[in-house]
């Protein structure tokens, strides 16, 4: 495989979250190139456009996957299955033991989108000047009682630089910045230069369980509001701020993610200490990345 820098984009005005470093971010177009190659190079037949519907079972042995494609209903038979489903959907399909709190739990699911016509100097030196200023009181107030209360949580990376146009749309109406989802969910924009400098997402969270990822109802209610969100956001950005006269969505994510959600439950569950002191594993498959810094 040809060898290249994955890490890119990211932010070039020292973006952090308190004592985090600067995000890497994979290149993600010439990583889908290269995994495609890859895949080609090892005559792997692919089945894009399909969907999984269940595992084939029998005395207890997975022996395949049933699948949904525009020719209906099929089976695809395997002597190995792996579930990358990310939500264990296959091993739950088999009866295997999952887990599903935090599915049910505050979750971060995001929606992803790209954006053009932005004049990113105009913006960079608009943003570097406001970021830093301390609150006023009725600001601080505001954001402790209003912002917070709206989230239910305190979300201190907040876009500090358009404060006074989101307390001032919120107040009269004209946009809220933390949208409120039926069930309980709320959504917002996060920062631009948090994943790449015209990419960001609009991130869904709740609280005391109210909803959750494996309910298709809920997903697809907190998804749509997601959508819309990025829109209304990037008019927003459009009408109040320097160097996004002429913003607009390029590119927006065909379907919304989740941090967490039913996981299969494993024979070993890795630590926190096992990550800090960077522990080898006989079996591995996967080199974790962190970004956070562990203290003590």
């Amino acid at each position: 495989l040809k060898k290249f820098d994955f890490i890119s984009g990211g932010d070039n005005v020292n973006w952090r979250w308190d004592a985090m470093d600067p995000i890497p971010v994979i290149d993600r177009d010439e990583f889908q190139r290269l995994a495609l190659q890859r895949l080609r190079e090892l005559n792997v037949v692919l089945l894009l456009s399909t969907t999984v519907a269940g595992a084939i079972v029998t005395d207890g042995t997975v022996g395949g996957v049933f699948i949904e494609t525009g020719e209906g209903r099929r089976a695809v038979t395997a002597k190995v299955v792996i579930d990358t489903t990310g939500e264990a959907d296959v091993a739950a399909s088999a009866d295997a033991e999952t887990d599903d709190r935090h599915a049910r739990e505050e979750a971060g699911m995001g929606l992803f989108f790209r954006v053009e016509g932005v004049e990113w100097d105009r913006y960079e030196t608009f943003r570097a000047a406001e970021r830093d200023k301390p609150l006023a009181a009725d600001e601080q107030r505001w954001v402790d009682e209003v912002l917070y209360g709206a989230l239910e949580r305190v979300w201190q990376n907040y876009p500090r630089e358009v404060l006074p146009f989101m307390k001032a749309d919120w107040e009269s109406g004209a946009f809220k910045y933390v949208a409120s989802v039926p069930g309980g969910a709320h959504v917002y924009k996060i920062p631009f230069a948090t994943h790449d400098q015209d990419v960001t997402t609009i991130e869904a969270r709740w609280a005391g369980g109210k909803m959750s990822v494996l309910n298709a109802l809920d997903r697809s209610t907190i998804e749509a509001a997601a959508r819309a969100h990025a829109y209304d956001t990037v008019d927003f950005y459009r009408r109040h701020v320097p160097g996004c006269e002429q913003i607009r969505i390029s590119q927006i994510a065909p379907y919304m993610g989740n941090r967490y959600s039913r996981t299969i439950v494993p024979d070993y569950t890795m630590t926190k200490d096992d990550i800090v002191s960077e522990r080898k594993f006989d079996d591995v498959v996967h080199v974790l990345t962190t970004l956070y810094k562990y203290g003590g």
